[in-house]
Formats: structure tokens, sequence, C-alpha cells
């Protein structure tokens, strides 16, 4: 029976997490239960100003301590470090053993080791954050009083939501606490340490831990369609009729002021075809899915008819498999929007196919380039080569299309030699390239196509008296070439690499309009402006109507000619 004290839910996103899209899974759930009679309210505090201001505060602090030779991709690299002095600040004992904590956390990132003072300054930004997140709980709960509170979760925000969940219970106990999110699909995977130290620890002030499915869980949890006793829920809990009974709709975003965000999301796909070595995503989500396209479509026109937006963030593992029939079915019905995903480097992505994607309205791809050595994409289980992230980088940029590339640093197996073909394989196609971002290789204990066969050279990376501190987000890193402090030192590389040759890695408004600008200046077709985009300033059909198949060619001074045909 449903229990009438839970009729009013507040779901959260905790911090900190980049507010690219509005919070898709509240937003899911939200509209599942309030369709079923539910009142739910949600809240994204990563737009909160003050929150933002102790995020700000925080990597200024990481600048002025940390020279700039070492910060890498700081607002990558930088959220470990911000992640783990948060929980070990959650779990505090010793105060003199937590500084040292944090030293070593510090260290091993930026391998600069900071002054105490330098410590404590930073310290003293993390101290007003959970003050003040203390203040707002207790204010918003109090005035909603609801009789759910829920959190959705990812790795960076585990620190804040474990604090929500502790102050709401010391509010009200009775107060039914529920926590999901795709933490469950990396760094708290089932059966891990992370996961089992979770529970445990947990047990008093988290009772319910949704794993997939939260629209569809929640709302059997709260029907009451479950024994009061079970605390963890995933999809096996879910019958197929439960499926087909309950289909999803598009996010209700109503609670969210969508000018703070500068994307809507869409999905056309679930799981990923793939097997790479680093990857969690196949082996958690499951069998590939592809949703039927004209419900894609709809789903697409509904959301920008409702919520006036024309960019839309894909979160498909990638798009490769959907995008012909996406981009045909946008074109058919005139539907003007711009699209950014993952895309994966394939034969497929050839002149024509991507001509007729930038018509459609792909505007940005994010490619997992991971490496310019062939042997380390073997390693990798890539399936792909050199020659064809060469072709996929410039058939994508002869139509304008943005090229987000990542790359892996530091895999295991990974040489000097490997690391130099990666910064000869950018600086050969920089300017087919719109942004360059690398991401050093991390382990994960269990979840990875590999994490088994890696598992034999696996070691705790912080020192035994962390371990309490960070027990549920322990860091795990592996016993071979290349170390990590290998690793980092070519992440540092690498950036200094990018810079040297004029590659960005855009973060601000201010640097994504600059990174912009310098792909409108290499490219004829290039898309708009993210800046026009949102501020509805560019002829849509105008745009499309524009893209020609041009050739470019490469002059010995690096100067592009294009020729129209």
């Amino acid at each position: 029976m449903p229990n009438p004290n839970y009729q009013k839910v507040l779901l959260l996103m905790p911090p900190y997490w980049d507010p690219l899209i509005p919070p898709q899974g509240i937003a899911t759930i939200k509209r599942m239960l309030e369709k079923n009679n539910f009142n739910v309210k949600t809240i994204d505090l990563n737009i909160d100003s003050q929150v933002k201001k102790c995020y700000e505060d925080y990597f200024d602090c990481i600048r002025i301590m940390i020279p700039e030779s070492n910060w890498g991709n700081l607002y990558n690299i930088g959220h470990d470090v911000l992640q783990n002095h948060m929980l070990a600040f959650v779990n505090i004992t010793d105060y003199d053993e937590y500084i040292a904590l944090v030293e070593e956390i510090v260290y091993h990132t930026f391998f600069i080791y900071p002054s105490r003072e330098e410590l404590i300054n930073l310290d003293e930004i993390i101290k007003n954050f959970f003050s003040y997140l203390k203040k707002y709980i207790d204010s918003i709960v109090k005035d909603f009083n609801p009789g759910v509170f829920g959190c959705t979760v990812n790795k960076t925000q585990f620190p804040a939501a474990l604090y929500m969940f502790k102050t709401v219970k010391e509010i009200n106990s009775s107060i039914l606490t529920c926590m999901g999110g795709g933490i469950f699909s990396d760094s708290m995977v089932v059966g891990s340490p992370n996961y089992e130290n979770m529970l445990k620890y947990t047990e008093s002030f988290i009772d319910k831990i949704v794993l997939g499915r939260g629209e569809i869980l929640l709302l059997k949890i709260l029907n009451g369609e479950f024994e009061n006793s079970k605390r963890v829920f995933s999809k096996a809990d879910l019958s197929e009729s439960d499926v087909q009974k309950y289909k999803a709709d598009i996010p209700d975003l109503s609670d969210f002021d969508l000018n703070y965000y500068l994307y809507v999301a869409a999905t056309a796909s679930f799981s990923c075809p793939f097997q790479c070595s680093f990857c969690t995503a196949s082996k958690y989500f499951g069998e590939y899915i592809k949703r039927d396209i004209n419900i894609v479509v709809d789903d697409i026109s509904r959301i920008k008819s409702t919520y006036g937006k024309q960019i839309f963030f894909m979160t498909d593992a990638l798009l490769n498999p959907v995008v012909d029939d996406l981009s045909r079915e946008l074109i058919r019905q005139k539907l003007y929007v711009y699209m950014d995903s993952y895309l994966r480097v394939d034969p497929g992505v050839n002149q024509q196919n991507t001509i007729s994607w930038r018509k459609g309205g792909l505007y940005r791809v994010r490619l997992g380039v991971e490496s310019g050595s062939q042997r380390v994409l073997n390693i990798m289980g890539k399936s792909i080569t050199i020659e064809q992230t060469r072709n996929t980088l410039k058939n994508l940029a002869i139509a304008g299309i943005k090229t987000t590339t990542y790359w892996v640093i530091g895999h295991p197996e990974e040489t000097e030699e490997d690391f130099q073909l990666t910064l000869d394989l950018i600086s050969e196609c920089k300017n087919y390239i719109y942004q360059a971002e690398c991401n050093p290789f991390n382990y994960s204990y269990y979840g990875q196509v590999s994490s088994d066969k890696w598992a034999s050279m696996q070691t705790l990376l912080y020192p035994e008296h962390g371990k309490k501190m960070l027990s549920m987000l322990q860091t795990w890193v592996l016993n071979c070439e290349p170390t990590r402090d290998k690793t980092f030192d070519r992440i540092f590389r690498f950036t200094q690499h990018c810079k040297k040759i004029g590659l960005p890695n855009p973060y601000s408004l201010n640097e994504i309009y600059k990174a912009d600008k310098r792909w409108q200046g290499l490219h004829r077709n290039a898309v708009p402006a993210l800046y026009d985009i949102i501020s509805n300033s560019v002829n849509h059909e105008e745009d499309r109507e524009n893209v020609k198949l041009v050739q470019f060619v490469q002059t010995e001074n690096e100067n592009i000619v294009e020729f129209n045909f």
C-alpha cells in the first residue's frame, strides 16, 4: 500500500557536476511520479551562486599553489582533488591525519607538495562549502517538508550527497532517503569494496539504493510494492510488464531555470556495442538498444517546443548507429536543431555522410581518439586505425562539425614512444581538431572490460591513515608501466604541447567563444558559434543551405586552401 507520508518528494542534484544540461535523471523521475499523483520538487545545486563561488574559490586557490606547468587538464584532474578532499572532510576524525591526507591528495595529482598554510587556505573553502550546504538543506527541507528525499549521484558528487543525507536524517529521521545515479557504473560498482563500504557506512541514513531505471523503481517503492526491509533495487526487480506499463516520457524541466544551461538533452540509444578495455558502459548498461527514430525525433520536437531550446546534448554512448536515420528524419521534418554527441572513429564517417549529418543538425562530436599509437589502440581493443582517425577528423572538419577529441594518457603498457606518437598525431591533425582534452588512465576495481585482467597489479594509492576517510571512494592504481608520476608528467606535457600549437581545450564561455572563432576561421562550413545559437541569432535554414562539400589542401606553410564542389 502507498504510504501517505511519501506524497511529497524532494529530489536534488548535488555538487559538483558541470551543469551542461539540466539533471535528466531527477527530471525523468519527476515526470513519472507526478503522472502518478505525487508532488515532486527538483533542485540542481550546481547552479546555486554560493555553491559556484566555493568551486571557483577552490580552483583559484589551486592555481595559486600549483605552478602552471603542472595544471594539466585542471578542471578534470582537479575534480579528483576536490572530491577526495570533500570526502575526507565528511569523515574526519583526527585533524592532523586529515591535513596530512589532503597534502597527499594534492601531491598525487599535481606532484607538488603545498605548504601547510596553503593547505589550511584550501581547507577553509571546504569548511565554508559544507557550512553553507548544511544551512541550505536545513532551509529547503523545513520549507518543503518532504516525506522522501533523493539524490542522483556521480563520483564527484558523492561527498556532498553523503553530507546531505546525514543532514536530512538529523532534521527528520522519518524522511525516506534514496540514492541513485551513475556512480554505480564506475567507482561504486556492485560488489566492489567501495560499494560494500558504502552500504555498511550509510545504513543509518540512506534507506534505499536504486541502481538504474529510477523513475520506475522509485514509483514502485513509494507505492509499497516491495518489502519494507528491502534496501537495494535494480533492473532485476522489474518485470517486462513493468517496463511496458511505465513508458518513459520526456523529462519535466519545469523546476529549472534553463538560462543556466547551454543545452537540453535527448537520447537515441542505450549502452554501447563496443568493448574498449578501460570503459564501463557496456558492462553496466548491458545490451545495446536503439530507440525508434520517429519517437526520438518526436521527443526532440516536444522538448524544443516546450522549452524553447535549439541545441541538444545527445546522451548516447555513441551516435554512429543512429546518426544517419536521425539526421535524415530531422531534415525531412525541417526540424532545425543542433546536436552535440559522442561519436566513434569509423570508416562510415566519410565526406558524403558528414555533410548530410551537418545539414541534419550535427553540431559537435566527442571522439574517443585515445592514442596516436596503433600499438596502444590495439591493446585497448579500440578496433580502429590511426588512418581512420585521420580521415574521421578531416571529414567531420570538412562539414564544419566541431571535433572534440579525448585522449587517454598512461594506459597500461604505453611507452614514451607511444606518447610521442600521440603528440605527433595532434600536431598533424590540429586544424581538423576543435578541442583536445586528455584524461589520465583510471583503473576501476570492477566494471571495466579489462578489470579482471589487471586485478593482480592493483594497489591503493593513498596511505593507510587515509583509508577510513576515503573508504567509500578508494583509488586503486596499477603497479605497472607507466607509473602514476610518468602518466601525469605526460598529462602536463600534453596540455603544454596543445597550448604551444594553438589547440584549445575551452571551459568558460569566453574560451568557447574564442575556440568557435578559431574554428570558423579554419572551415567555411563551420557550425555557428555557440553564443549565436543560444542568443537566437542564427538563421537555421540558411545555415544548412550554405553547407557545401569542400576539399582541403594542406600547403607547406600550413595554410589551408579550400575548394568548393
